[in-house]
């Protein structure tokens, strides 16, 4: 176990605080005599960046970066920002123009209920995929990246890691790792809904409107989880097709199965249907 002392030397050895803001968090943990860790208060304070503090206890105290931000992040959502530093290992920049669609924008998200479907975790694998799905929602895709790929390595058979990281690359437009990735796969994995419902995803982003077409039919059928935003991508599919009659039906069926919800998904398929009467 690292103690204050470890690390707020080292802390303060690479200038990310003075001696002064280090004296300062120690008092604040002694007064209130509380059992957060010395990062925490840090970080609470003000006086390092969350990113830095995870950076010094990886590669100073050996400590994987996932590991460590179990223990400092659940209690710091709130005053943690997003980092502003780039993704490291995308693909170059022209992966993210506007000729792609983008899930959140263009159509729903994907409902991160699907990976109920893949084998069960508990323990530290559990705790890091639920911070790993709470850090994609909040579009962190900086950090979530770094805890997906520290995962990995602790838990490399993951399939919810692996899910997770297959969702990361279509939010990041990281199309070649997506495929290679996705073709990693063993065959009874590419079986499994929730593993095809994210090659929709990427057919659909690319504009391969006809592939996706398929395996989003298959998916909305009776007694599939996330069958109502299944109905959507299907709608917004068919009409990307220009098949404009089966549209109309999928959206219409959507609208009834959603109504007393109201979102901008809603509203936008009552817009293609009045548009389209």
């Amino acid at each position: 176990m690292v103690n204050n002392q470890q690390l707020g030397s080292l802390l303060v050895a690479r200038k990310l605080i003075s001696q002064q803001q280090l004296e300062k968090a120690l008092r604040v943990q002694k007064q209130n005599h509380e059992e957060r860790l010395l990062g925490q208060i840090l970080v609470e304070l003000g006086l390092v960046n969350y990113s830095d503090l995870l950076r010094v206890a990886n590669e100073e105290l050996h400590i994987p970066r996932a590991e460590a931000a179990l223990k400092i992040r659940a209690r710091l959502k709130a005053q943690v920002k997003a980092l502003s530093e780039p993704i490291e290992d995308t693909e170059p920049e022209s992966t993210m123009d506007s000729e792609y669609a983008q899930p959140g924008k263009d159509f729903p998200e994907v409902d991160l209920v699907e990976i109920e479907s893949l084998p069960g975790t508990r323990g530290d694998e559990l705790q890091l995929i639920i911070m790993i799905q709470d850090m994609l929602v909040e579009d962190e895709l900086h950090d979530s990246r770094i805890f997906i790929d520290d995962g990995l390595q602790s838990f490399p058979e993951s399939k919810r890691l692996q899910w997770l990281q297959l969702w990361h690359r279509i939010k990041t437009h990281s199309w070649v790792h997506f495929i290679n990735e996705y073709e990693e796969l063993d065959a009874q994995d590419k079986q499994n809904q929730a593993f095809q419902i994210l090659n929709a995803y990427q057919f659909l982003a690319t504009g391969q409107f006809a592939k996706a077409l398929p395996t989003l039919e298959a998916l909305t059928g009776t007694g599939r989880k996330g069958k109502s935003y299944r109905l959507y991508l299907l709608g917004y599919c068919l009409m990307k097709l220009e098949q404009m009659s089966k549209a109309n039906e999928v959206f219409y069926q959507y609208i009834q199965e959603n109504k007393g919800s109201e979102n901008r998904w809603m509203v936008t398929a009552r817009g293609y249907l009045n548009s389209n009467r």
